[in-house]
């Protein structure tokens, strides 16, 4: 796929900046705006975890705006931290993360080799 290393390195460098930097706090944003784009991001979240930059991007924002979400969602009181709506879903799936592209890793090298 890549002839080099430093190709592959800087387009793995430039999507993981698009994924963290640019997904994470749109995500948000589309969180903020309206209970229609709300919704469309609570159902699109999850997939988007699957990306470890994504989940740190949007679980820092959802972390430092837990008393802005006591106030768009209504609730009596602020959120956990580590709620699965604020950062334990990205915890839980750096986690889950962390296992997937290890085992896919060593997939990957034990059959190349073959």
């Amino acid at each position: 796929m890549f002839r080099s290393y430093a190709s592959a390195q800087m387009v793995t460098f430039i999507f993981s900046i698009f994924i963290g930097a640019i997904c994470g706090p749109m995500a948000w944003f589309m969180r903020v705006i309206s209970e229609e784009t709300r919704d469309a991001i609570d159902g699109l979240q999850w997939p988007l975890r699957l990306f470890p930059m994504f989940c740190f991007g949007f679980g820092l924002n959802n972390m430092i705006n837990r008393e802005f979400y006591k106030v768009i969602y209504s609730e009596d009181s602020v959120r956990d931290a580590l709620d699965i709506e604020i950062a334990g879903g990205d915890v839980m799936m750096l986690v889950i993360d962390m296992f997937l592209y290890l085992g896919l890793v060593f997939c990957l090298e034990r059959y190349s080799m073959a």
